[in-house]
């Protein structure tokens, strides 16, 4: 999903803040049925940085691990 929507807006704009703006807050969107605000709103900040991320860098990896790790680490202190 994060390459698709940046590639996208792209398509759009070349401004990249607005680029990443409307990532942010679609990504942040995805993540409020959720209904725990600081997951929201750690995931537009996130998302801020995994776009900025790939914009310079276009590359997944990176950021599908700390995904995975942010997730996991969430998980352990959320049910617990």
């Amino acid at each position: 999903f994060r390459w698709y929507s940046i590639t996208r807006l792209e398509q759009l704009t070349s401004n990249k803040w607005i680029i990443v703006a409307m990532s942010a807050v679609i990504f942040g969107v995805s993540h409020v049925p959720f209904k725990i605000g600081f997951i929201t709103f750690g995931s537009v900040f996130l998302r801020v940085v995994y776009s900025l991320h790939f914009l310079r860098y276009r590359s997944l990896y990176p950021l599908m691990l700390s995904h995975g790790v942010i997730g996991m680490i969430l998980i352990l202190f959320i049910n617990t």
